[in-house]
């Protein structure tokens, strides 16, 4: 084999420059996913406000689904109010964490993200949010993604 040969030569270039171009490949990879949870996330938060606000014009109009009458009042009324929040925060940690996952920052928040998303009761395109954190996991299970991060 010839020493002068493209094979056999070193890569020119240093090795920030093989690490940037790690760093663009993984952000390639992670640019879908992480697009689709951002935007399934956006309307998890709506639907949360949305639902909240119903939940507070019937707490103050003193109206109630038939459907939940009966039980303790105030576990119910401090229920109406929780979900919705807790769906709320759990949407916003998917926002931030697929920010994140972008701009291949903070992993572990960008793979809790990932892990938000596929539990159903978070998202409110339930069908949605299960293959886009699974393809998000798969992604960032990769080594050299991983890598990437900073």
């Amino acid at each position: 084999m010839d020493p002068n040969s493209a094979t056999s030569r070193p890569l020119k270039g240093n090795a920030a420059t093989v690490d940037d171009e790690a760093r663009r490949r993984a952000a390639a990879r992670l640019k879908t996913p992480a697009l689709a949870l951002a935007v399934i996330s956006m309307f998890g938060i709506a639907f949360a406000v949305l639902f909240l606000a119903l939940q507070l014009a019937m707490l103050a109009t003193g109206m109630e689904i038939e459907a939940v009458s009966g039980g303790n009042p105030a576990m119910k009324t401090t229920m109406k109010i929780v979900v919705p929040v807790l769906i709320a925060v759990a949407n916003g940690m998917i926002f931030v964490g697929s920010l994140k996952m972008r701009k291949l920052t903070g992993y572990g928040l960008a793979k809790a993200a990932a892990v938000l998303a596929i539990v159903p009761l978070f998202a409110p395109c339930l069908l949605l949010g299960i293959p886009f954190g699974i393809w998000a996991l798969m992604v960032l299970s990769d080594q050299q993604v991983r890598s990437a991060f900073r």
